[in-house]
This record gives structure tokens, sequence and C-alpha cells, in this order.
């Protein structure tokens, strides 16, 4: 038979996190949007005990095919290479062997691209000009969170207080 109290704790546990994470969510969306990319800052408890470091990342940008029609037109016809695009597959394949060029599709071949999206990257650091078709994206930072041991166990002296935990044995 199931602990009638291990039931009740669970389920209140389930409440008290998904609660808690509305909260977090809301207010680590407040910091995130206070904090500047790259700035880490310490939190600390009302007697000045560190509870742990909240820091803002800051993505490197990656540079991406805006208009692959422009990049085409960079490059010269040994940049390409042939590609069976996905509408044509069964055609395709069906006449592999034979001479039939209107089923391929002329494409950069992967490491060119590669070459050149490490240009435009590095013409977006120079503050240069960026090669055609390419432009520069650049994912928004998250914020990191690490609360020390102290704060994890207040944080378990809040779940014992309100009676959905098992005290620690020492």
């Amino acid at each position: 038979m199931v602990d009638k109290q291990l039931k009740e704790r669970l389920v209140m546990q389930a409440a008290v996190l998904k609660a808690a994470k509305e909260i977090h969510d809301q207010e680590k969306k407040l910091l995130l949007e206070e904090l500047e990319e790259g700035e880490r800052v310490i939190a600390k408890n009302s007697e000045g005990v560190k509870l742990g470091t909240l820091s803002k990342t800051a993505p490197e940008p990656k540079a991406v095919v805006e208009d692959m029609a422009a990049v085409c037109a960079t490059l010269t016809p040994d940049d390409f290479d042939y590609s069976i695009p996905s509408r044509n597959m069964v055609q395709a394949l069906a006449v592999i062997g034979e001479h039939a060029p209107e089923l391929l599709d002329f494409e950069p071949k992967a490491h060119i691209l590669a070459e050149q999206e490490r240009a435009a990257l590095a013409a977006h650091k120079a503050g240069e000009e960026l090669p055609a078709g390419w432009g520069i994206h650049k994912k928004a930072g998250y914020l990191t969170i690490r609360p020390t041991e102290d704060a994890k166990l207040a944080g378990r002296g809040v779940l014992e207080a309100a009676h959905l935990a098992k005290e620690l044995e020492q």
C-alpha cells in the first residue's frame, strides 16, 4: 500500500514546482532584460552570504545565407556540386545512369559555403561590408543560475517548513 503522506507530498511538490517555475520564468525574464551580454552578478542574502551567481551569455554572431542566388552569383562553376532535389528523386533514380541534366540542381559545395561563412564573420568583426547574399544573425543570450550549497539547503528548509519534504537526516 502506498503511503498517504508520500502521495500528498509528491502532488504538493509538483504543484509547488509548477508555481515556482512560472514565477521563476517571469523573474528570470526581468533580469535577462536588465543584464548586459557577458555580465555576471552575485546574489547574496541579507546576512551577506553568497547564494550564487547569475550571468547572461554573450553568444557569438553566426553568418547565414540570406540570399542563395546572390551567393551563387559570386561563385565560379568549380564551386558547385550537382544535387538531386527531393521533388525529382524518384525520376532521377530511375534515369541516374542516363544523361538527364533537367533533373539536377546546381548548388555550392559545402566547403565553399563554409569558407564564405568564415569570410562573412571576419568582415562583420572588422566592420566591413559583408559578401553578397550573407547576413549576420545572433542568438539571444540566456541566463545561467548556479545556487550554492547554502542556498540549496535553505531551499530544502523552505520545503521542509511547508511539510513538502521530509527533514534531512543528519
